[in-house]
C-alpha cells in the first residue's frame, strides 16, 4: 500500500487559529487554513487508483479536532463501517472523549445485533428521512466550537442514487452554512455528483497516486503536488507535506 506508514503514536496537536480551525496538518494549514472555518463546505476527492484506506487519511484531521475538545460526526466513505472508523481512532484519542464527542453513521442491519452508543442508525430507504438524524445531531449547544462533520458522498450515492441525493444537497449545504459547521465531503471521481460538490466547495483537494506514491494536490486553491510523509519523534507523529516543483 502506498502512502505514509501506519502511525503508532498519537498525532501532535495542531492548534486552531483565531478565525479558523486546523486541518490537523500544519503544512496544509499554511496553504488553506483560513479556508477551514465555520460555514465551510470543503471537498476531498480520492482518485480511483489510490489504495490508501480513507480512514488513514481522516485520522490526523479528526483526532486533532477531538483532542481539542471538538465534536465530530462522520458518515463514512463507501466500504467503511462505523466500527472501523471508531476503532481506527481508539489509539489516538482518549476513550472518554471518543464516547462523548464522536458519532458515526451506520446503516440498519437485518439482524438484532446491539447498536453501539456512538452509532447513528440510517434506515437506508429514504435520504429525506435519514439525513435529518445527521443534521440534528445531539451535540448542538454543548460547545461554542462548530461541529466538524465528514460525509462520504460516495456512500450516499451508492445507497440512495444520484437523483435522490441531489434533492437534499441544497439543504445539506444550507445546514452547514447557517449553523456555522465545519464540513469535509469525500468523493471519488467516478461518482455522478462529483462535479456538483466541486462547484460548491470552498476548498477542493485531490488525493493522487503516482507510481505507487501518494500525493495531495489543491484544485481550490491551486497547489503543486504535495508529497505526504509521516514524521515521528518523541513528542508524537505528524503529517508533513513537501511540494514537488
Amino acid at each position: 500500500m502506498g502512502g505514509p506508514p501506519e502511525v503508532k503514536k498519537r498525532f501532535k496537536i495542531a492548534p486552531h487559529g483565531k478565525n479558523h480551525y486546523s486541518t490537523g496538518i500544519r503544512d496544509l494549514d499554511e496553504i488553506v487554513g483560513v479556508m477551514h472555518r465555520p460555514g465551510c463546505y470543503n471537498l476531498l476527492e480520492i482518485e480511483r487508483d489510490v489504495t490508501l484506506s480513507p480512514e488513514r487519511l481522516l485520522r490526523p484531521i479528526v483526532s486533532n479536532y477531538l483532542n481539542q475538545g471538538g465534536y465530530v460526526v462522520i458518515l463514512p466513505p463507501y466500504g467503511l463501517s462505523a466500527s472501523t472508523i471508531f476503532k481506527s481512532l481508539e489509539p489516538l484519542v482518549d476513550k472518554e472523549i471518543l464516547s462523548c464527542n464522536l458519532r458515526v453513521v451506520d446503516f440498519k442491519a437485518f439482524s438484532d445485533e446491539d447498536v453501539e452508543p456512538y452509532a447513528i442508525l440510517f434506515e437506508g430507504k429514504s435520504i429525506r428521512d435519514d439525513m435529518p438524524h445527521f443534521w440534528n445531531i445531539d451535540f448542538r449547544g454543548r460547545s461554542d466550537k462548530p461541529i466538524f462533520s465528514v460525509v462520504g458522498f460516495d456512500t450516499l450515492e451508492y445507497v440512495y442514487g444520484r437523483d435522490e441525493l441531489l434533492k437534499v444537497l441544497g439543504a445539506d449545504l444550507a445546514v452547514t452554512r447557517n449553523l456555522g459547521g465545519l464540513r469535509l465531503n469525500i468523493i471519488r471521481p467516478e461518482c455522478a455528483i462529483t462535479a456538483h460538490l466541486s462547484a460548491l466547495a470552498d476548498l477542493h483537494m485531490i488525493v493522487r497516486s503516482i507510481h505507487g506514491a501518494i500525493f495531495l494536490q489543491g484544485v481550490k486553491p491551486k497547489t503543486p503536488l504535495l508529497s505526504i510523509e509521516l514524521y515521528v519523534d518523541e513528542e508524537g507523529a505528524e503529517v508533513r507535506l513537501t511540494p514537488i516543483l
